[in-house]
């Protein structure tokens, strides 16, 4: 009697095969080019203008904390090491953050502050050029969300201030934008050593930058479950075992040193105690006869004191207008950190593309079939790594008044690939090329009003 041969597959099946990237054509090409070279140009204008705080007593909301982190540089740089904490050579209240970001500013400190500024602001086109490279993975098929996102990216504002400032945000952002690309390749390669390594290695050098790289440890492990599912699940499990052992090799030598020094891994009871005088909700909260105007952003006198809801009120304001474009002027404003901000028809723009961008995107989520595959998994990983990025800037503006747009720069890359995708649901195919250049056009004058109108007569006198 015959065999019947089983037709079963030998192995479980592997994820569909990511769709092929088609060639971006020559004009997108030209326009991305243009949009990148812009991004240099108005940083470059940033760095050059706006000046160096000569101490931490004086801090421009647009150059954040900058003489704190150049005194850190200049630790690692004369003396060969960090700083600690009430350091008497090299006082700095930046002295609890991570080293990878200072020893790379380090061999350039003696060119001086402007050359540290120039290593951020090449920090910042780097990670324009990863979110372009997540953009052709997720949509290989569509160069609109390609320029667009990278648009986005670059033609914020506040984005290039910072980016043109010494501190360690450029590079926190970039490694958060290299850490969830390789963990798209995850999805769309497969869980495997070879794809986990990476993984590891990028989401370990964000958390050497700044502690906040940990939010990035829940995100591979879903990236890694969510492979999985498509594959090989117990492949998955040791693929996601490497990427966490390559988080803690880069990271086990800091932490032994933070033991040492203060008894925690990372020291943030410490810091705690050193950030009590800064302000605090519980300043505002019951205290304040104060509200803040939603048009202009300004505080205006109430006849009750702030309660918690208008306390979110106005870290909302803020945090939205720091986002797009603030500054401080260098008179006592810079010894208090007040931001100025632009006039309120400056952020309209911002507004509409961040309620088009979460509209479009809720649409395709909400509607059965839009989205499958990988870019389905890559848009929810995506969602996942921004939520906790913003959850967690709410659990610290909860109890810290820290109303800044660039705690969430980390959210880069999902927010300008999400938004540019949401953006680009609304509008129909024929019009997508004029929506695109219609953003990109003004963004780009933002950009340039933000600069001319704002940042430079605030530091050549012309803003009293």
């Amino acid at each position: 009697m015959s065999r019947r041969r089983r037709l079963e597959p030998a192995a479980p099946p592997l994820s569909e095969l990511p769709p092929r990237t088609a060639p971006l054509p020559r004009v997108w090409r030209l326009v991305i080019a243009a949009t990148l070279a812009g991004y240099l140009l108005l940083a470059g204008g940033h760095a050059h203008t706006t000046p160096v705080a000569p101490d931490s007593s004086l801090n421009f909301i647009n150059a954040p904390d900058e003489a704190a982190h150049l005194k850190y540089v200049q630790a690692l740089a004369e003396a060969g090491r960090a700083p600690v904490r009430d350091d008497p050579r090299f006082p700095t209240y930046e002295w609890h953050q991570p080293p990878l970001y200072y020893l790379l500013a380090a061999p350039l400190y003696p060119a001086g502050p402007l050359a540290v500024r120039w290593l951020s602001v090449v920090l910042g086109m780097l990670s324009l050029l990863v979110v372009l490279r997540a953009a052709r993975i997720l949509h290989p098929e569509d160069p609109h969300i390609a320029a667009l996102a990278v648009g986005l990216a670059a033609l914020i504002p506040m984005r290039q201030a910072v980016m043109a400032s010494a501190g360690n945000d450029s590079l926190t952002e970039l490694l958060f934008c290299a850490s969830l690309l390789s963990l798209l390749l995850v999805l769309s390669n497969g869980a495997t050593p070879r794809t986990a390594l990476p993984a590891g290695a990028a989401v370990g050098a964000a958390l050497l930058t700044k502690a906040s790289g940990i939010l990035l440890v829940p995100v591979g492990l879903a990236a890694f479950f969510l492979a999985g599912r498509e594959g090989d699940m117990r492949l998955a499990v040791r693929s996601a075992g490497v990427f966490l052992l390559a988080v803690l090799v880069l990271n086990v030598g800091w932490a032994a040193r933070n033991m040492r020094l203060y008894g925690e891994a990372a020291p943030l009871r410490a810091f705690a105690r050193e950030f009590e005088g800064t302000s605090k909700a519980s300043d505002w909260i019951g205290r304040q006869p104060l509200r803040v105007d939603a048009w202009t952003g300004a505080l205006e006198a109430s006849p009750e004191p702030m309660d918690r809801a208008g306390y979110l009120r106005l870290v909302a304001s803020w945090t939205f207008r720091t986002f797009w474009g603030a500054y401080t002027p260098n008179d006592e404003r810079a010894r208090l950190g007040v931001p100025v901000f632009m006039p309120p028809p400056f952020y309209v723009p911002g507004l509409a593309a961040a309620l088009a961008g979460a509209s479009g995107l809720a649409l395709t989520l909400g509607r059965r079939g839009r989205l499958a595959g990988l870019r389905a998994r890559g848009a929810w990983l995506l969602l996942g790594a921004a939520g906790l990025v913003a959850a967690s800037f709410l659990a610290f503006v909860w109890q810290y008044f820290q109303a800044q747009g660039r705690y969430l720069y980390p959210a880069l890359l999902p927010l300008a690939l999400l938004g540019a995708a949401g953006i680009q649901a609304l509008v129909p195919h024929r019009w997508r090329g004029p929506a695109v250049g219609l953003v990109l056009a003004v963004f780009g004058l933002l950009s340039l009003a933000f600069l001319v109108a704002g940042v430079l007569p605030a530091y050549s006198g012309g803003e009293r």
